[in-house]
C-alpha cells in the first residue's frame, strides 16, 4: 500500500484487532500548534513525531504520566489532556486559589493549596491551614493517593492514583507523624477528613494501570490464556484508550473549532484561543479502481500549557474489506473565520 500525506502533520499507519479477532488499519495524524491567545492555535513550524511510549514525569510507573503514546487503536470519545503549573492570580503567594479548563462544551475546576498536612491532637487528626505559594504543579503526585505503610507493616495502595498522597488506607497510624495532605482537590468534594477516600482530581493522563481505567482492559485470567490467546478478552473496552481524568472525556469527538479557554494556569492569567478548525479525511484507491473516503476523528487534545504548544491527534479505522493500492492523507483548510 502506497501511503501520501498532503497534510502537514505527522503520520503513522499501524495494524489493530477488535475484540473479535478481526484486523482492521489505524491511521493517525498528529499536529503541532502554538498556543496563541485570543486567536486560533497556529501550527508549529517544528511538526513533532508521533508519540510511540508512554512518557513519564518521572520514573516510568512510580509517577504520572506526561504524554500517553498515540497508538490506540480506536477511542470512542475524545480526551482532554493538560499539563499545567497552576499559578496564584498576579504572582502573590496565596494559601488556596481555583484554577478551570474549558473545551467547548465540557469544562473542569480544580482548587489548589499550598503544602498543608494533618497533624494528631489528641484522639484526633487536624488539617493545617495550607502556607501561601505561588505555584503549585498540576500533577497527580499532589492529588488525593498514594501508598501507606500500615501499622502491621504492610502497605495500603491507592489503586486510582498510587503516586499521590492523603491516603491511609482502612487504619489510622498510631504514631504523631504529621501526614501530608493534597494540594490538589475538587471545589465541590474538598480534601478535609483523614482516612477517608476522595477521587484523585487532576488534569493529565491517567496511568494504564490505575483504577477506574485498568477495570476496562477486560479480565486476563487462566481461561482467557487457555482459550482466547493472543485476542483480546471478550470483556475488554475501547475505552480504556481513553486516558483522560473521567471529567475531561469529551461527550463525543472533537469538531475541531471549539473555544479554549485556560484560567490561573499562566502567570499572565486567563487564557483563552481556538481548536484550528482544519478537517481532515482520508481518501481510499482500492486495487479495482473504485474510491472510498474514510472519516477521521479528532480523538485527542494535548495542551502543553509550559511548552506553549497543543498536540492534536486524529485517529482514522480503515476497514480493508477490499485491497487498498493508494492512502491518501487529505486536509481543508479553515474557513477563515475569525476569532478575537
Amino acid at each position: 500500500m502506497i501511503v501520501r500525506n498532503y497534510t502537514p502533520f505527522r503520520t503513522l499507519l499501524f495494524d489493530a484487532r477488535d475484540v473479535a479477532g478481526r484486523e482492521f488499519g489505524v491511521f493517525v495524524m498528529r499536529g503541532t500548534f502554538d498556543l496563541v491567545p485570543g486567536a486560533a492555535l497556529r501550527p508549529s513550524p517544528e511538526q513533532r513525531a508521533l508519540v510511540e511510549v508512554d512518557v513519564w514525569h518521572g520514573a516510568p510507573n512510580e509517577s504520572s504520566v506526561y504524554v500517553e503514546s498515540d497508538l490506540a487503536p480506536f477511542k470512542p470519545r475524545a480526551d482532554i489532556l493538560v499539563n499545567a503549573v497552576a499559578h496564584a492570580p498576579e504572582g502573590r503567594p496565596l494559601p488556596e486559589w481555583a484554577v478551570r479548563v474549558q473545551v467547548g462544551m465540557l469544562s473542569k475546576a480544580l482548587r489548589v493549596t499550598g503544602p498543608r498536612h494533618w497533624t494528631r491532637e489528641g484522639d484526633g487528626w487536624t488539617l493545617s491551614e495550607p502556607e501561601p505559594v505561588a505555584e503549585v504543579p498540576l500533577r497527580y503526585e499532589h492529588a488525593f493517593g498514594g501508598t501507606w505503610k500500615t501499622n502491621w507493616g504492610g502497605a495500603s495502595l491507592c489503586k486510582e492514583n498510587p503516586v499521590g498522597v492523603g491516603h491511609v488506607g482502612d487504619e489510622l497510624p498510631q504514631g504523631d507523624a504529621p501526614i501530608p495532605a493534597p494540594q490538589i482537590d475538587s471545589p465541590e468534594q474538598p480534601v478535609t477528613e483523614v482516612g477517608k477516600a476522595y477521587a484523585p482530581e487532576g488534569l493529565g493522563p491517567i496511568a494504564r494501570s490505575w483504577q477506574p481505567r485498568l477495570a476496562r482492559a477486560g479480565t486476563f485470567d487462566e481461561p482467557w490464556q487457555r482459550s482466547r490467546w493472543p485476542e483480546l478478552p471478550e470483556d475488554f473496552e475501547f475505552t480504556f484508550h481513553n486516558a483522560a481524568h473521567p471529567d475531561l472525556i469529551y461527550p463525543d469527538f472533537l469538531n475541531g473549532d471549539e473555544e479554549v479557554t485556560l484560567e490561573g494556569m499562566t502567570p499572565e492569567g486567563a487564557l483563552r484561543c481556538y481548536l484550528p478548525g482544519y478537517k481532515l479525511g482520508l481518501l481510499l484507491r482500492h486495487m479495482d479502481g473504485s474510491l472510498a473516503i474514510a472519516p477521521v476523528f479528532l480523538d485527542t487534545l494535548f495542551l502543553d500549557v509550559p511548552a506553549g504548544q497543543a498536540h492534536l491527534t486524529w485517529r482514522a479505522p480503515v476497514v480493508k474489506t477490499k485491497p487498498i493500492r493508494v492512502l491518501e492523507a487529505r486536509m481543508a483548510h479553515p474557513t477563515g473565520r475569525s476569532h478575537g
